[in-house]
C-alpha cells in the first residue's frame, strides 16, 4: 500500500514538472513562430474577397539569416479548386531604406541602415516590425550586418506567397534572448507604410515597393495594397452551410531543409457567409425595349446610340423606369469606399460609347433617382488591352482604336455618413455596328467592387433585343367557335404562332353571341407556338369577362387575337367523331 502510494506521489510530481516545462517550452522556443490570422467574411461566387491579415510572432533566440524562405500555400476546397491570388503582391519589408533589385545580375543591392539602432516603435506610425517593450537589455535584436529585409511576393493566378529573408553573406538578426522577446512582422493589415504620413522618410522602418519600376523599392506601400486578395468560387456548397479555408505554412533555409515551426501551421484564412449581404433592387416597369436594327433608322440616322437608363436610341421611349439600384442588407460605413465595372457580355459588336459611369448613393433604394456624380473609368478591349477613344454611334462602324468593352472605375464611391443602403449605378451610352442580327440581345455584366480587392457582387442585366417588330402589334380574327364550355359536346382549340425571334404576349379578346366578352393575356415565346383548349383557357386562366351580364363560355363566339410580334394561327373543332380547322383571317 505504502509503495502504491508513493508510486503515485512520484507520478503525479514528475506530471506537475513536465507541465511546468511544456508550459515554459510553449512560452517561447527557438525557431517556433505563432501565427495570428484574421478570418474574414467573404461572399460565395465572386472574384476577389480579401482574406486575413497575418501576425508572425518570432521567438526569442530565432535567427533569421539569408535565404530563409516561409512559404504560405493557399488552400484546395471540395472539387479540387484551387483558392488563387487576384492581386499580385510585391514588397519589402524592412527597418529603413528599402532595397534595389537588379534584374541583370538577379541580386539584391542592400541599403539597410541597421537594426539595433532603430527605435523598437516610431511614435505615431504603422511600423510593421514590433517588439514588446521591456528594458531587458537583451531583449533587443541582435543584429549582425545592417542590411536584412523581407521581401514578400506573390503572382496573380498563383496559390503561394513567399516571404524570403534577404542580406548581405553573413548579415543575421536574432530575436532577443529575453524570454519574452519577440519579432512580430505584420503583413496584409491594410496599414500603410508609417501612418499619416503621406511621404515618409526613406530611412523610416516600414513597407515598400517598386512602383515605378525601376527596380528600387523606395515607394510607400498604401494601405489598400497590403491585402491579401483571394479568388474563391465556391458554387459547390449548400447554401446555408459555412465554409472555412485554411492556408498551409512552411519553410526553407538555405539549404533546403525545413527550417521554422508553425503554431497553427494552417490557420484560417476567410470563411464563406451564409447569405449574400447584396442584391439588385428591383425596379417595377424596367422592362428592356427594343433596339432598332440599323436599316431600321432611328431618326434619320443609323445606329444611333442608345442609353438604358433614359431610353434614348430605342424603338420607343416607354418604360423610363430603368435603373440599376444595388441594396445592401446594412448600412454602409463610412470608411468603405466602392467603384464599379461594367462588361459588355453580348453581342460582341456593341460597345461603350463614353468612360463615365454615373452613381448616386441612398439611403432607402429608390428607382426614380438621377445620376448625381461621375467616376471616370478606363476602358479596355476584349483581350484586355487599353481603350482611349470612343465611338459616338451613328455611323454603324466602330474602329479597331474604339472597341470598349470593359469600363472599371476607381474606388471612388464613398459616404458621408452611415445611414446609405444603396447605391444607384448609371451607365454611359452605347454604340453598336451593322454587323449586330435581329434578335441578339444586350447584355451587360455589371459589378460592384470594393477596396481594396474587387469584385463583391455581380448581376447581369438584359438590355434590350435588336429588332423593332414588337412595337408593331398584330391581329388574328378567329371567326367562329362552337362555346367555350364544351357544354354542346365540341371542344375547341386554337393555335397562336410567334414567327418573330424574341418572346412576346399575345391577347385573347372572346365575343360570345350572347353579348358576353371576355379578355386574357398570354406569353408566347420566340418562334414558338401556344397551344389550349378554349376550356383551359376559360378555367385554369380565369379569363376576365369584360361586357355582358350572362356566364362565359356558354355560347358560340368569335375571338380576336392582338400580339406584340409578328403572328399567325390555327383553329380547330371536334366532337369526338368529326373535327374541323381553319386558319385565321389578318
Amino acid at each position: 500500500m505504502i509503495l502504491v502510494m508513493r508510486q503515485n506521489k512520484l507520478i503525479a510530481v514528475m506530471s506537475t514538472v513536465f507541465a511546468i516545462c511544456l508550459m515554459a517550452t510553449s512560452a517561447w522556443a527557438i525557431d517556433r513562430v505563432e501565427v495570428k490570422v484574421t478570418s474574414e467574411p467573404i461572399p460565395r461566387v465572386v472574384q476577389c474577397s480579401k482574406a486575413g491579415g497575418f501576425s508572425l510572432e518570432f521567438d526569442s533566440q530565432t535567427t533569421l539569416e539569408p535565404g530563409d524562405v516561409i512559404k504560405i500555400d493557399l488552400p484546395n476546397y471540395f472539387n479540387g479548386d484551387q483558392v488563387t491570388l487576384c492581386k499580385n503582391i510585391d514588397f519589402v519589408v524592412s527597418q529603413g531604406a528599402g532595397a534595389a533589385y537588379d534584374t541583370t545580375t538577379a541580386t539584391w543591392n542592400l541599403n539597410g541602415t541597421g537594426w539595433a539602432a532603430v527605435p523598437l516603435q516610431v511614435a505615431g506610425q504603422e511600423n510593421p516590425f514590433v517588439y514588446p517593450a521591456t528594458t531587458a537589455a537583451n531583449a533587443a535584436p541582435n543584429a549582425t550586418g545592417n542590411s536584412i529585409i523581407f521581401h514578400v511576393k506573390g503572382s496573380n493566378g498563383g496559390d503561394r506567397i513567399t516571404i524570403t529573408v534577404i542580406g548581405a553573406a553573413g548579415d543575421t538578426l536574432q530575436v532577443g534572448t529575453d524570454g519574452d522577446a519577440k519579432l512580430i512582422l505584420k503583413l496584409f493589415d491594410l496599414k500603410d507604410n508609417d501612418g499619416d504620413v503621406d511621404t515618409p522618410a526613406f530611412s523610416n522602418p516600414g513597407i515598400w515597393e517598386d512602383a515605378d519600376g525601376d527596380g528600387v523599392y523606395d515607394e510607400a506601400l498604401d494601405g489598400n495594397d497590403n491585402a491579401l486578395c483571394i479568388d474563391v468560387f465556391d458554387g459547390d456548397t449548400p447554401k446555408g452551410e459555412t465554409t472555412v479555408f485554411k492556408a498551409n505554412m512552411d519553410s526553407d533555409d538555405l539549404s533546403g531543409n525545413d527550417k521554422f515551426t508553425f503554431i497553427p501551421s494552417d490557420p484560417q484564412i476567410a470563411h464563406i457567409k451564409g447569405s449574400s449581404e447584396y442584391e439588385l433592387f428591383p425596379c417595377k416597369g424596367a422592362k428592356a425595349d427594343n433596339i432598332p436594327m440599323p436599316e431600321e433608322g432611328q431618326n434619320s440616322t443609323s445606329c444611333a446610340p442608345f442609353d438604358y437608363e433614359s431610353g434614348a436610341g430605342y424603338c420607343t421611349a416607354a418604360n423610363l423606369g430603368r435603373r440599376i439600384v444595388i441594396k445592401r442588407n446594412t448600412a454602409f460605413s463610412a470608411s468603405e469606399k466602392f467603384g464599379v465595372r461594367l462588361q459588355i457580355v453580348s453581342p460582341s459588336e456593341v460597345y461603350w460609347g463614353a468612360a463615365g459611369v454615373g452613381y448616386n448613393t441612398m439611403a432607402t433604394p429608390t428607382c426614380t433617382i438621377a445620376s448625381a456624380d461621375t467616376l471616370t473609368a478606363t476602358a479596355t478591349d476584349a483581350n484586355g488591352n487599353a481603350v482611349t477613344e470612343f465611338a459616338t454611334g451613328g455611323t454603324c462602324t466602330v474602329t479597331s482604336d474604339q472597341d470598349a468593352k470593359t469600363l472599371t472605375t476607381a474606388f471612388g464611391i464613398g459616404f458621408a455618413n452611415e445611414t446609405q443602403t444603396a447605391i444607384y449605378v448609371d451607365m454611359p451610352q452605347l454604340v453598336y455596328t451593322s454587323a449586330v442580327s435581329e434578335g441578339d440581345t444586350v447584355q451587360v455584366e455589371v459589378s460592384l467592387l470594393k477596396q481594396p480587392c474587387g469584385e463583391i457582387f455581380t448581376t447581369t442585366i438584359d438590355l434590350g433585343t435588336f429588332g423593332c417588330q414588337n412595337t408593331a402589334s398584330d391581329a388574328l380574327l378567329f371567326p367562329y367557335f362552337t362555346n367555350m364550355a364544351d357544354g354542346d359536346g365540341w371542344w375547341d382549340g386554337i393555335v397562336i404562332t410567334n414567327l418573330a425571334s424574341f418572346d412576346g404576349t399575345a391577347t385573347i379578346a372572346v365575343y360570345e353571341a350572347d353579348g358576353d366578352r371576355g379578355e386574357q393575356e398570354v406569353a408566347v415565346k420566340a418562334n414558338s407556338q401556344y397551344v389550349s383548349l378554349l376550356n383551359t383557357i376559360l378555367g385554369d386562366f380565369s379569363m376576365t369577362a369584360t361586357a355582358g351580364s350572362g356566364q362565359l363560355g356558354d355560347s358560340s363566339a368569335y375571338i380576336m387575337v392582338t400580339t406584340d410580334f409578328n403572328a399567325d394561327g390555327f383553329a380547330m373543332m371536334g366532337d369526338g367523331t368529326q373535327a374541323q380547322g381553319y386558319l385565321p383571317r389578318d
